[in-house]
């Protein structure tokens, strides 16, 4: 271990202000993060009920992610979170840990002033890049942050197996799996090879448990099919998504911020690692542009400008930090004042409700439902199952590559209820245009009984 990090290790003393004003910080977050609309990417819920009710991932349950807390035994539904209040709560001690997590990061790098500044920046910032959606970008830095320390302090075989375990949540953090990769034989050299292999067997360890497991329930082809080949082949060419101009003005200032840190930092602060672990942790989820995909990006852009505001500051820039202070206020009051959707909408929970009661009132837990273009975590809320064992989503990629097989359980396992949103979409594309087929199946099949909104409700007809 190189004198930097063993310097880097020494702790410093722990002062009350700084906690006690920590903890203002994450309290104040806390307020916001529980103030917002919260939005929840049904595959969390979904995928986790099916799959502890049964069905075989990827196999039964088509996604084309790795599996983190959705397609394993242990997974969110069975660790007791299944409504939205249960994931929104998630959220806020995700954010809450993530904030602290990045004061401890920046406090080695910088000290406590620029830890404070980091964190106090985190809470601001992390909102405006859709912090309140929760998705698996979300909870990606509880893993990278920690390995940007374990890297820092030689530990290789603990960094690659955090990296590792971030890799199951979502594939994306292969790249900064590489860039750690190529840092350790940085550090080490051809004569470390030995730090490189338990570098490379933490990072790849938990990737082999979980082929092991596939293997064993045998799933193992079809995991690689939709996880591996489906995203470098069909995802790339019909799920590909590019910034908007608006996307591009709102990330321009955290990107300026961050190229200007990284400048204008002090060396020893190292802040062109955390620029580049930052860049690494997004990269491999640009091909969907989302500021919620940057998410993973965040924690380090406030470290970032922790560290230029105490520099600035130590430097009596004061027309510098005044600039800071004034734009940081002017992109975040766009979010704050304009963008933010404060409390829930009653409308849209009353309209979800309803489609939830009528689903009870026609089917029992258990009974086979269809659902195309509505909510898909209905089928945890109300317990019943999609017909023939078969879960697809209702995206145009996937309808390509599996549409056919739901097209089948109407033959083969046909559903008590179907439920039809002629209004859902996505990209500017009507579901019931690219799910023609069988959207016109339900209808020769099915008799409409009745309709709520913009949903069709179809029953079998009567003998």
């Amino acid at each position: 271990m190189s004198d930097e990090q063993r310097a880097g290790r020494r702790a410093l003393p722990w002062s009350p202000v700084a906690l006690t004003a920590l903890g203002a910080i994450v309290a104040q977050q806390l307020l916001v993060l529980g103030s917002v609309r919260f939005v929840l990417y049904p595959e969390l819920v979904v995928n986790s009920y099916l799959t502890a009710a049964g069905f075989l991932p990827y196999r039964e349950i088509v996604d084309q992610h790795f599996p983190g807390l959705m397609l394993l035994p242990v997974n969110f539904h069975t660790l007791g979170l299944h409504d939205a209040w249960d994931f929104h709560l998630l959220l806020m001690a995700v954010a809450a840990a993530q904030t602290v997590l990045t004061y401890l990061v920046a406090r080695r790098l910088a000290g406590e002033a620029a830890a404070l500044l980091a964190a106090l920046a985190y809470a601001a910032w992390q909102p405006f890049f859709d912090g309140d959606t929760l998705w698996l970008d979300t909870l990606l830095p509880l893993f990278t942050l920690p390995a940007l320390l374990l890297v820092r302090d030689a530990r290789w075989l603990a960094a690659g197996v955090v990296l590792g375990c971030g890799v199951l949540f979502k594939q994306t953090l292969v790249p900064l799996v590489a860039v750690a990769g190529l840092l350790v034989l940085r550090d080490c050299g051809l004569r470390g090879w030995r730090s490189v292999a338990r570098f490379a067997l933490g990072a790849l360890l938990p990737s082999l448990v979980m082929l092991a497991y596939f293997r064993a329930i045998g799933v193992l082809a079809d995991f690689w099919f939709w996880a591996v080949s489906f995203n470098l082949t069909t995802a790339v060419r019909q799920a590909t998504l590019a910034p908007g101009f608006g996307d591009l003005v709102r990330i321009a200032l955290p990107v300026a911020l961050g190229v200007v840190a990284t400048v204008v930092a002090p060396a020893p602060w190292r802040p062109r690692l955390v620029a580049l672990w930052g860049c690494a942790s997004v990269v491999g989820g640009l091909a969907r542009f989302g500021l919620v995909h940057l998410q993973p990006a965040v924690p380090f852009f406030a470290i970032l400008v922790g560290m230029l505001g105490v520099e600035l500051w130590r430097r009596r820039a004061t027309a510098g930090l005044l600039l800071l202070v004034i734009l940081n206020c002017v992109w975040l009051g766009e979010y704050y004042g304009r963008r933010a959707r404060w409390l829930d909408d009653p409308a849209q929970k009353e309209h979800v409700a309803a489609i939830e009661k009528l689903i009870r009132d026609r089917a029992a837990p258990s009974d086979r439902v269809l659902l195309l273009g509505v909510p898909p975590q209905l089928y945890a809320a109300t317990r019943t199952l999609p017909p023939g064992r078969v879960f697809v989503f209702d995206l145009p990629w996937f309808t390509d590559a599996a549409g056919g097989r739901v097209i089948e359980t109407l033959r083969s396992d046909p559903p008590k209820l179907v439920l039809v949103d002629t209004a859902s979409g996505i990209d500017g594309r009507r579901m019931i245009d690219y799910q023609r087929p069988l959207v016109d199946e339900v209808r020769a099949r099915y008799a409409q009984t009745a309709r709520l909104g913009s949903i069709e409700v179809y029953e079998p007809r009567s003998p």
